[in-house]
């Protein structure tokens, strides 16, 4: 009767754990960061708040892309701070599985985006408009510990500044067209 039993409840541990594995299955490994998953969706809500869309690129056994998560960007998406400024999204480009809808509205995964964004080698941080365009040079690695935070200040206020001009280049056509 003990074996029987001691059978039972080492299949339900098993049985569970194969549960807990499949719903691990399709979330991002940079916890508490948004995964992307439909830029078409994304860049209609960028260009009506007039944000631009902030991409982090980075592969799960990267420790720069851990610790840029963990130092600046979780913290950043977590207490709101930017959320006026960017949209943030990431994209896991060793992810051969993860599903994504482009900025055309095509369908794509993640590991395919990040080789045609020229984004394989990680970590990288991209500013995109909402027609799916760079805004400013990318920021490349984690070179400097010390500084990162101010490079990705200056950048998300690059990006914020260049797609303000271009909404009111854009506006300033559409008047006198």
């Amino acid at each position: 009767m003990k074996l029987k039993v001691n059978s039972i409840l080492a299949i339900a541990v098993v049985v569970a754990g194969l549960g807990s594995f499949s719903a691990l299955a399709g979330k991002t490994h940079f916890k508490g960061l948004p995964m992307a998953i439909d830029f078409e969706s994304d860049a209609q809500a960028a260009k009506s708040s007039g944000r631009p869309i902030m991409v982090f690129f980075a592969v799960k056994y990267c420790g720069y892309c851990q610790e840029i998560s963990e130092l600046y960007l979780r913290p950043m998406h977590e207490s709101g701070s930017h959320e006026d400024k960017v949209l943030l999204r990431v994209i896991e480009a060793d992810n051969e599985a993860a599903s994504l809808r482009s900025f055309d509205g095509s369908r794509t995964y993640h590991a395919d985006f990040a080789s045609r964004n020229a984004a394989s080698v990680t970590p990288i941080i991209k500013f995109y408009d909402p027609k799916g365009k760079e805004l400013v040079p990318e920021i490349f690695g984690y070179n400097s510990p010390d500084f990162w935070g101010l490079y990705l200040e200056k950048s998300i206020n690059q990006a914020v500044e260049k797609l303000r001009n271009q909404t009111r280049r854009s506006a300033r056509a559409s008047e006198t067209g």
